[in-house]
This record gives C-alpha cells, structure tokens and sequence, in this order.
C-alpha cells in the first residue's frame, strides 16, 4: 500500500514527530567474523574489513557532525555454502562436492585443522574436523572424523550420516580470494544498510487517513503492517511500520 496527502491519494494529512538525534549514527566502522582468513589479512588485521580494506562509512556528516559507532557482523565472513553430490553407503565418514571450484589442500591454515559445519540435515549444527589429508581434489571427496564434542551418542553413525543434498560450509581454511572478495562487499553491503536506516533521526508519523479511499479499495490495517509513505513537503519517501492505530468504532474504514 502507498499513500499520499491529497485527494484519491489516501490521506488527509501526515504529521511528522522527530524522536531524540541520539540515535543517529553519520561514521560507521563496520567488520566482519575472524573466520576463514589467511594470516597476513590485509597486513594482519583480525577482522573481515570492507571491500578495499575500508575502516568506516560516512552519510549525513554535514548535517549532524561526526557520531561514531562499531558494528561487528559475526555472520559475514568468506564461505561457500557446498552441498553433498554422493555419499558412501559403506563409509559415513565420506561425502563428495562434485561442485566445489578450489582445492581444499591449498587453502589449509597452519596448525589448524580443517573443519566442515553441516547446516542442513541429519548432522544439521554438528562440526567435523576433516582428517589429515582427508580431501581427494581429484575426485571431490571428503573425510571427516568423529565429532569430538557430542559423548552421548558416535556422530556421524549409520543413522546420523551426511546426505545427498545436505548443505555445509567450510571453516578453519583460508578461502581462495574470489571468497574474500564477496565477502568484502556483502560486509559493506550490511554496513551500508545499517548507516542509511541510522544516518537520520528516527521518524514517527501520525496520519489522518481517508474512509472514503480505504473504503473504496478496501484496505484494513493493524500493527506490524508496513506501508510506504510520501510526502515531498515533509522530505519522506519510506516504508513505515504502523506501531499503533486508533479505528473509529462506526466506521471501520475511518483511521489515525
């Protein structure tokens, strides 16, 4: 739904409530998760940074000066999500990735073990270290070793067992560049996204709507419900989430 002051437009009239500019944010410095990383990062920095090793974006300075907060987003870090092509009936300790496009044994961190975290299927949350030398290029195969965290039951087992179409992601490797790239620009991505929703004070509207427009197309609201509201003389082109309602008791077509 899109609404408008004006006739045929929707409403009466928008009324616009600025809460307090504490919440603004105009330099946001913005990192990702420490996983999957090579050593020397971007000359040994602990975190994912932005695409060109960016620490910080800008919007709205001019208008409300310098106001600085950090961001750390753990779940942006470079992964592929694979999904398992085959498995051995014989062995639940195998699975192949028919489609994966890098060499695992490249991309191995020193003194730290290889691992895979199942994210879909009967091992859905559970991590494997991938045995030493336990990943065949040639024939996309891996081998993991028993999950060392879980004492009540043997995972993986002939009932708890990788699956043809089971998604996983790799972590505790290095991912070959063209995965720190993507990952580089998703995290600037969020960040973004984040400095525009903050970069100006939080808004609340209050609204007047037509019953005659609401009754002719039949619209109902209630709280939750997301609307896109324009005004060029209040500067607002947005969607708004309604936070509270007032119905008249009559009409039911007639709101605030």
């Amino acid at each position: 739904i899109t609404l408008r002051q004006g006739k045929n437009r929707g409403l009466y009239d928008v009324e616009r409530q600025n809460f307090s500019d504490s919440n603004v944010i105009t330099r946001l410095y913005a990192f990702g998760s420490s996983q999957n990383r090579p050593p020397d990062y971007r000359n040994y920095a602990q975190r994912l940074r932005m695409t060109g090793g960016v620490l910080y974006l800008e919007k709205n300075v001019e208008k409300y000066g310098v106001v600085e907060s950090i961001q750390v987003f753990e779940d942006i870090f470079p992964h592929r999500t694979g999904k398992v092509s085959a498995v051995n009936a014989a062995d639940v300790f195998t699975f192949k990735d028919s489609s994966i496009d890098f060499d695992v044994n490249d991309q191995l961190l020193p003194g730290v073990s290889a691992k895979v975290t199942f994210n879909t299927g009967q091992l859905s949350g559970y991590t494997f270290d991938i045995r030493e030398g336990g990943f065949n290029n040639s024939t996309k195969e891996f081998t993991i070793l028993k999950n060392k965290d879980e004492k009540a039951i043997d995972v993986p087992s002939t009932l708890l067992r990788p699956a043809i179409g089971d998604e996983y992601v790799l972590v505790d490797i290095q991912m070959p560049q063209s995965y720190i790239d993507a990952a580089e620009a998703a995290l600037t991505t969020a960040a973004q996204n984040l400095l525009n929703t903050y970069s100006e004070p939080l808004v609340q509207l209050v609204v007047t709507c037509d019953p005659a427009y609401f009754r002719k197309k039949s619209l109902t609201d209630d709280i939750g419900d997301l609307i896109w509201i324009t005004d060029t003389n209040l500067e607002i082109n947005k969607r708004i989430r309604i936070t509270s309602f007032t119905r008249n008791f009559d009409d039911e077509y007639t709101y605030q």
